[in-house]
C-alpha cells in the first residue's frame, strides 16, 4: 500500500460519519454507508458486525474521555480533606472543563455524533449519565458539609465549656 492511500476502514469511517451526521444513527442506512465508501457489504462485515458497532467505533473514545475525565475530577475532589474542598471546587471543575473542551475542539465530529446523532444507541444517555454523576457528587458534598458543620459545632461547644 502507498503512503497516503486510504484504507477500507478509513473509507467506511468517513462514509459512516457523513451518513450519521446527516441522518442520525436511527435513520442512517448501512447500504448508503457501504455504497458511499465504495466497498462491499462483505468488506463492511469484515470490520463490524452491525451499524451499532460501527457507531461505537466512531464515538467510544470521545465518550470515554468525557466520562472518565469527569469521574477523575469528582474523585480528585472527593479525596481532598473536607476543609480543603470548598476552596478548590472551582479550580478542579475548571480544569476538567478545560480538558474536555480542548478534546472536543480536536474531535468535533465525534462530539456532534454523540450529542446530536446518537439516539438509538447506548451513547444517547451520555448527558443523563453526567447529570447523575453530578447529582451523586452534590449529594456526597452536602454530606461532607453537614459533617463538617457538625464537627465544628461540637468543637465550638467543647471549647466554650472548657473556658
Amino acid at each position: 500500500m502507498n503512503d497516503g492511500e486510504i484504507t477500507t476502514l478509513e473509507l467506511i469511517h468517513s462514509a459512516a460519519k457523513a451518513e450519521f451526521l446527516s441522518k442520525g444513527f436511527k435513520s442512517a442506512s448501512l447500504r448508503n454507508i457501504v455504497k458511499t465508501a465504495g466497498v462491499t457489504t462483505g468488506a463492511f462485515y469484515g470490520y463490524f458486525s452491525s451499524k451499532a458497532e460501527l457507531f461505537e467505533a466512531l464515538v467510544s473514545e470521545a465518550y470515554n474521555f468525557v466520562i472518565d475525565s469527569y469521574k477523575a475530577a469528582l474523585r480528585e475532589f472527593a479525596d481532598l480533606p473536607m476543609e480543603k474542598q470548598p476552596e478548590v471546587m472551582g479550580s478542579i471543575s475548571q480544569k476538567c472543563l478545560d480538558q474536555v473542551l480542548d478534546y472536543m475542539a480536536t474531535h468535533r465530529e465525534e462530539f456532534l455524533l454523540l450529542l446530536q446523532c446518537s439516539e438509538g444507541t447506548r451513547f444517547a444517555s451520555m448527558t443523563d449519565e453526567l447529570v447523575e454523576l453530578e447529582v451523586q457528587a452534590t449529594h456526597d458534598y452536602y454530606l461532607v458539609l453537614k459533617n463538617w458543620a457538625t464537627a465544628r459545632r461540637t468543637l465550638t461547644q467543647r471549647s466554650s465549656t472548657f473556658w
